[in-house]
């Protein structure tokens, strides 16, 4: 088995990796409000290969 079958195996292979803005709400008794996050903040996610659900992975940004 090669390292590329392996990785394909594990589901860990062709990901669509991407930067999507990172968005915030707070939920409070009153409702829900947006709350705004630096530009240079994002999310970092996935298409998952096998599902095609966008899965997170993380927050990236330059702080």
């Amino acid at each position: 088995m090669t390292a590329e079958d392996a990785m394909r195996i594990a589901s860990l292979a062709d990901w669509k990796v991407r930067l999507p803005p990172l968005a915030a709400t707070e939920l409070t008794e009153d409702g829900a409000t947006r709350v705004e996050v630096p530009r240079r903040h994002f999310a970092s996610v996935r298409t998952h290969p096998k599902t095609g659900a966008t899965e997170t992975l993380g927050v990236v940004g330059s702080d």
